[in-house]
C-alpha cells in the first residue's frame, strides 16, 4: 500500500524565501502546490523548473485535499489574512503555519543548522557561508532571501545534516529554526512598523540567541557595540549552555574581554583580509562587504572548512543578484540594481559605490522607498544618503504591508532642491537617460535601490541604455 503524500500548499508562493521553501519541500516528498496574486515573478522559473503547479489568485478551491497551508508572515500582518477568503478558511479550518516555522519544523528539524541573524547583510553572508560549505564538500542545503548566481536560484538541495539560512527576525521568524551556529553581524533598528523601539526589536534578538542549541557556537561583531552589549549581557547563559563565543574585531585593543570569549584579529588590506596570518582576497564592494565576509569565513572556518575552500569563494563571488548587481555596463554607463531599503544599507551602497568612481565618472542615484513609518522616521538619514549622489532621485514609495496608510509628502519631508521627486516610472528612466547622454565628455554609474519594484526601474534604464549603445 502506497502511503499518501503530505499534500502543502504555499499561499503567495513567488516570494523570494517562501518559493525556495516550495522548492525544498518538493525535493523532500512532499507534495506540493501553491498560489499567487502575480501569474509571474522574480522567482517563478525556480517552482516551474521543479514542477509545481500555481494557481493565479486566491481561492478557496485551492484547499481542497490539503494537509499543511503555509504562508507569509505579511498575511498575518494587522490580520491581513481575514481579507483573502482563501486564507481566512485556511486558518480556520487547516493547519496553517508562517513558511518559517514550515521551514523548521518540517525541513530543518534542529539539525546542524546556521542562521544568519543581523540587521544587514543577510543575504550576502548566507549566500558566502552557503557557498563555502558547498565549496568544502560539506553538501549544505541553504536557504537565501535572493538569487545566489552560481546555483541560479535562492536555494541549494544537499544531502548532508547541515542547512544554512538567513535568519530573519521580522516577526521574530528566526525563533522557527534552533540553530546549531549563528552569525551575528550588526544590530539597529529596523521593522518599526513591527517594533514599538529598539529596546522591542533588541529584545527579539535576545529571545534568538536563547534559542541556540546546547554545544552550538555564536560568531559575532564585537566593534558593533549594540551586538557587544546583547551577547555580554547573556555570556553566564552561554557558558551554561557550552555555546561558544567567538568574536572578531578590527580593533588590536578590547576592552571587555569574559573568559568564554575568544577574540579573532581581522587585518584589513587592500582587497584582502589577514585572519590568523592567513591573506584572504576578495571581489565585492564596500566597507560593509568587508564585514559580510569577514564573518562569513570565520564562521566556515569555526564548522571545519579548509581554508583553500574558502579562498576559493571569495576570488569567485561577485554577490548575490540585486545585491549591488551589475546589470549593464558599457563605455558610457554602467547601472547596478540593488536591494537596499534601509537608510544605512543605502548609505554603505552609495558610499561603496562614490569610493570607487573614476575620476571621468559621476553617480546617478534611483531610490524607490520601502515602509512609509520606516522614511518618516529616518528622513534626515534618507537625505544625507542621497547628497552623497551627484543626482538623486526619488519615486513612489512602495507600501507593501502599510498598504492601508494614507500617502505622505515625500516632497516636503526630503526638502531638498537637489533630490527629484518623479513619481512616474517612465519619466524617471527619461530623465536618467538624458543626465548620462546630455553629456559627451562625462560617464556615469546609475545606482537603482528599493525592495519593492524598484528592479522594474532598473531594468527599462538598462533597456535604454542598450538602445543607446
Amino acid at each position: 500500500m502506497i502511503e499518501k503524500k503530505t499534500s502543502v500548499h504555499f499561499i503567495g508562493i513567488n516570494g523570494s524565501g517562501i518559493s525556495g521553501v516550495a522548492c525544498i519541500a518538493k525535493s523532500r516528498g512532499f507534495d506540493v502546490s501553491g498560489c499567487d496574486l502575480n501569474e509571474v515573478g522574480d522567482y517563478t522559473k525556480q517552482l516551474i523548473d521543479r514542477e509545481i503547479p500555481i494557481g493565479v489568485g486566491h481561492s478557496p478551491e485551492h484547499l481542497k485535499n490539503v494537509d499543511i497551508v503555509v504562508l507569509s508572515p505579511a498575511l498575518l500582518y494587522k490580520d491581513k489574512y481575514k481579507n483573502i477568503e482563501e486564507t481566512k478558511i485556511a486558518m480556520e479550518t487547516r493547519k496553517t503555519i508562517k513558511w518559517q516555522k514550515f521551514l523548521g519544523d518540517y525541513i530543518m528539524n534542529k539539525q546542524n543548522i546556521v542562521a544568519v541573524s543581523g540587521t544587514h547583510g543577510k543575504t550576502t553572508t548566507t549566500s558566502l557561508v552557503g557557498l563555502m560549505l558547498e565549496r568544502g564538500d560539506f553538501d549544505p542545503t541553504v536557504f537565501v532571501g535572493g538569487v545566489v548566481k552560481e546555483w541560479d536560484q535562492t536555494y541549494r538541495v544537499g544531502d548532508s545534516n547541515y542547512y544554512v539560512c538567513e535568519g530573519d527576525e521580522y516577526d521574530g521568524n528566526f525563533l522557527n529554526y534552533y540553530p546549531k551556529y549563528v552569525v551575528l553581524n550588526n544590530l539597529e533598528m529596523e521593522h518599526p512598523e513591527m517594533f514599538n523601539n529598539f529596546d522591542d526589536y533588541k529584545n527579539i534578538f535576545r529571545e534568538f540567541l536563547h534559542t541556540v542549541q546546547d554545544n552550538g557556537k555564536i560568531v559575532f561583531y564585537y566593534d558593533d557595540e549594540n551586538v557587544l552589549d546583547l551577547v555580554l549581557s547573556m555570556a553566564d547563559y552561554f557558558l551554561e549552555k557550552n555555546i561558544k563565543l567567538i568574536a572578531y574585531t578590527f580593533n588590536t585593543r578590547l576592552k571587555k574581554f569574559p573568559k568564554n570569549l575568544k577574540v579573532i584579529h581581522v587585518k584589513k588590506g587592500n582587497n584582502k583580509i589577514t585572519i590568523n596570518d592567513e591573506d584572504f582576497g576578495y571581489k565585492l564592494l564596500g566597507g560593509h562587504n568587508i564585514k559580510n565576509i569577514s564573518i562569513a569565513t570565520i564562521m566556515a572556518m569555526e564548522i571545519g572548512v579548509k581554508t583553500s575552500a574558502i579562498k576559493d569563494v571569495l576570488m569567485d563571488f561577485s554577490g548575490s543578484k540585486r545585491r549591488m548587481d551589475l546589470i549593464y555596463s558599457d563605455d558610457k554607463v554602467k547601472v547596478y540594481d540593488d536591494y537596499a531599503h534601509h537608510q544605512t544599507q543605502i548609505n554603505c551602497t552609495i558610499q561603496a559605490l562614490r569610493l570607487n568612481l573614476r575620476k571621468d565618472e559621476e553617480l546617478i542615484v534611483v531610490l524607490e522607498p520601502h515602509l512609509i513609518s520606516r522614511i518618516k522616521n529616518n528622513i534626515e538619514e534618507y537625505r544625507s544618503a542621497l547628497l552623497l549622489a551627484d543626482y538623486s532621485i526619488v519615486t513612489k514609495i512602495f507600501k507593501s504591508r502599510e498598504s492601508f496608510m494614507d500617502d505622505i509628502d515625500v516632497v516636503n519631508l526630503l526638502n531638498n532642491e537637489k533630490i527629484l521627486y518623479i513619481e512616474n516610472y517612465d519619466d524617471v528612466v527619461s530623465t536618467v537617460k538624458n543626465i548620462v547622454y546630455s553629456s559627451k565628455d562625462k560617464k556615469f554609474v546609475v545606482l537603482v535601490m528599493g525592495a519593492g519594484n524598484s528592479y522594474k526601474i532598473a531594468t527599462k534604464i538598462k533597456d535604454e541604455c542598450g538602445k543607446m549603445k
